[in-house]
């Protein structure tokens, strides 16, 4: 199998440790840019506490960020799972099934491509990265014999 619970492991943190890393940068951008313009300490800690009160710019995104690290995290680890629990029950081949509202070119030429999970794992799993949605991808890998309704078109999502 292609990818492990420890892979995902060293994936999480590096976007945990991403968005912290940016959060300090904004933050020490910010408060320099607040002091050459004559702010005082007070003001600036009001304008932080303020962001971090609305999750505004600063502390908007490091939610944000934060966020997409867990939202990931618990997608692949269901990934994960599931590619272990068809492996262990000897499935061979699987089908890329698209499932987005606006799926991008790579995974929409990639809907009903056949092959095994090393195939798969060598061109690029859903949420690799080897795609441009990257890993907001929401394709999946089904066993071929699957035969879930509507699965002959891209799965249209709705937003909700």
């Amino acid at each position: 199998m292609s990818e492990t619970y420890e892979d995902m492991s060293i994936i999480i943190n590096a976007s945990i440790d991403n968005a912290i890393g940016k959060t300090a940068m904004d933050l020490n951008t910010f408060v320099q840019t607040m002091r050459q313009s004559g702010a005082s300490d007070q003001v600036i800690r009001n304008a932080l506490l303020k962001d971090l009160d609305v999750g505004g710019r600063i502390f908007g995104q490091f939610k944000n960020g934060m966020k997409n690290a867990t939202k990931n995290g618990v997608t692949s680890a269901g990934n994960i799972a599931s590619q272990k629990t068809y492996v262990d029950a000897g499935v061979k081949n699987f089908k890329w099934i698209t499932v987005s509202a606006k799926p991008c070119d790579d995974c929409l030429r990639r809907h009903d491509e056949v092959g095994t999970m090393e195939y798969f794992s060598t061109i690029g799993l859903p949420k690799s990265g080897f795609s441009v949605c990257g890993i907001h991808c929401q394709c999946q890998l089904e066993p071929v014999d699957y035969k879930g309704k509507g699965l002959d078109k891209p799965v249209i999502r709705k937003k909700k």
